[in-house]
């Protein structure tokens, strides 16, 4: 790369009336000026009074393989100055009027959900620009960063099985904002306890079963209907009394949570002990 860029200053001093003056610290200056050094703070020095620089123009900037971050180029397409960032071709300015999009202000939605439930996210504030839409992702702001694209529009309808971050901007034929954010919790249908030894006797019955994890309390009752039972907290055994001696006897027990409702049932069976 560097002997190209070498090749080009000769190019140049051998056919146009410029001088070429090398300083310390690495400064290069293309002058008509014999005088003037490069600027200290300057690794390449354009020095000029009446003459300007011409940047490449670029009539398909598709055809340019692999561009590099900050590559700058006149895209003689949509006759605007370009530079390429993040993965992505950014107009810095265009001959014509170009109206430049704002970010939204954030994303509403429902915060948490259990797994299986569709729920819709929606763009709040913001402004859309010259040829510009709202783009989704999922997982991070933008392919370039491994975010996957769901999508465009003022709202996306989203059923996540894990929790999930959320992304969307405004990208358009001026630029690309920034990416607002919202992260959807993802809960589950707790799984059903099991069924432990009971504790009996003659009149009583100590029901007992097993602790579930992500479990906000368990449901018992006589019957299979968890709408209908009773919620008993964290308890994980409970007490029947005034039974028959000898009889079998069959209860029903549900993990429960506030987002999924209730688990598949456990059905728990004992027989209180013989009569004397």
């Amino acid at each position: 790369m560097i002997k190209k860029y070498y090749l080009l200053i000769l190019f140049l001093l051998l056919f146009s009336n410029i001088y070429l003056i090398s300083q310390q610290g690495g400064g290069v200056a293309i002058s008509d000026k014999e005088d003037q050094l490069p600027h200290s703070s300057a690794i390449l020095d354009l020095i000029s009074t009446n003459k300007g620089f011409l940047m490449p123009v670029i009539v398909d900037k598709e055809n340019i393989e692999d561009p590099d971050e900050f590559l700058i180029i006149f895209n003689d397409d949509s006759e605007c100055f370009e530079t390429y960032t993040d993965g992505y071709w950014h107009q810095i300015y265009c001959f014509d009027y170009c109206e430049v999009s704002l970010p939204a202000d954030y994303i509403s939605g429902v915060e948490e959900i259990c797994n299986g439930e569709e729920i819709v996210l929606t763009v709040e504030g913001g402004e859309l620009g010259t040829g510009a839409s709202w783009q989704w992702y999922v997982g991070e702001c933008g392919e370039y960063y491994g975010g996957i694209s769901i999508g465009q529009g003022v709202t996306r309808n989203v059923s996540p099985s894990v929790t999930s971050d959320y992304y969307v901007r405004a990208e358009g034929d001026c630029a690309i904002t920034d990416c607002v954010s919202f992260n959807v919790k993802v809960n589950y249908i707790p799984d059903s306890p099991e069924e432990s030894e009971h504790i009996v006797n003659q009149e009583e019955i100590e029901w007992v079963w097993s602790s579930v994890h992500g479990a906000d309390s368990y449901r018992f009752y006589t019957d299979n209907d968890c709408e209908e039972a009773h919620d008993i907290g964290d308890q994980i055994s409970i007490v029947e009394t005034d039974l028959d001696c000898g009889e079998s006897y069959t209860r029903y027990v549900w993990s429960y949570n506030d987002y999924c409702g209730c688990s598949e049932v456990t059905i728990l069976e004992a027989e209180t002990e013989p009569c004397e």
